[in-house]
């Protein structure tokens, strides 16, 4: 089912919020806002898809929040297209990157949901954003126009047989399908222009992540985490107090970005 999106000023394009200046001012970020690392040497060349920017130059890192054009600070998803852009996925709409400025895009049907949980970006130059509420948001973007098109958007929802309004992960395998993870749905795939639900061996239809993985044999598998191992409470070192895995990720992310500022060595936790 298409919609009509919040139109701009500009004929036949959807809704682009008003571009902010790029500040100097800039806050370390890491779940709050975007950070990106870039080689900071002059005249370096550029570094080949196997190098690690942190060993070819001494990194420079800009963090951006909604002052340098994101439209709300808390990212929950971050992806590049096929096309080189990076896109990302706030509680307030989606923006995509394109070296120089944010373009801050919102979802055709916001006034039902804007809050973007996940976000996937597939060979073919499709973006897959999946919401808080009201289901998966399709966006097949044309090369030659900067500004995606009203009729660029697809909803997918309970009509188009997604078995829950809020999809905490959204996958493309390997073999190109579709696949989504939804609270309280478990997984549903793309079949044709419909969702099939997925729940052969779930426990918990309240699925946060879909992942592929291969095993020792080389089969590629999916890999799905429940939400109640979110639930599940465990000595965290920092503080030395019990917390929830997800009360880990927001410690983590506030660990990530104080390092960031001070330049001392983030210890990233391990499960074991």
């Amino acid at each position: 089912m298409s919609a009509t999106p919040t139109m701009s000023n500009r004929p036949e394009a959807v809704h682009a919020r008003g571009r902010r200046g790029l500040g100097v001012r800039a806050r370390a970020a890491a779940a709050i806002g975007v950070v990106l690392v870039a080689s900071a040497q002059a005249g370096a060349a550029q570094p080949t898809p196997s190098g690690d920017v942190f060993d070819l130059a001494h990194p420079a890192v800009r963090s951006f929040t909604d002052r340098e054009g994101l439209p709300q600070n808390t990212v929950y998803a971050i992806a590049r297209d096929a096309l080189g852009y990076l896109w990302v996925g706030t509680q307030d709409g989606a923006a995509r990157w394109n070296g120089r400025e944010w373009l801050v895009i919102d979802m055709p049907d916001r006034d039902l949901s804007n809050y973007i949980h996940s976000l996937a970006a597939t060979r073919d130059c499709t973006l897959w954003f999946g919401r808080e509420a009201g289901g998966l948001v399709r966006l097949r973007r044309n090369p030659l126009h900067a500004m995606p098109r009203r009729e660029s958007f697809t909803i997918f929802s309970a009509a188009q047989g997604l078995p829950a309004s809020r999809v905490n992960s959204v996958l493309e395998a390997s073999d190109g399908t579709i696949w989504a993870a939804t609270s309280g749905g478990g997984a549903a795939r793309l079949v044709g222009e419909r969702f099939e639900t997925v729940s052969d061996g779930l426990k918990d239809p309240r699925l946060w992540v879909i992942t592929e993985i291969e095993d020792d044999a080389g089969r590629k598998r999916l890999l799905q985490e429940f939400e109640a191992r979110l639930q599940t409470e465990f000595k965290h070192p920092i503080g030395d107090e019990r917390v929830t895995y997800r009360r880990c990720f927001e410690l983590q992310a506030r660990e990530m970005a104080r390092c960031v500022q001070s330049g001392d060595e983030y210890r990233p936790f391990l499960v074991r």
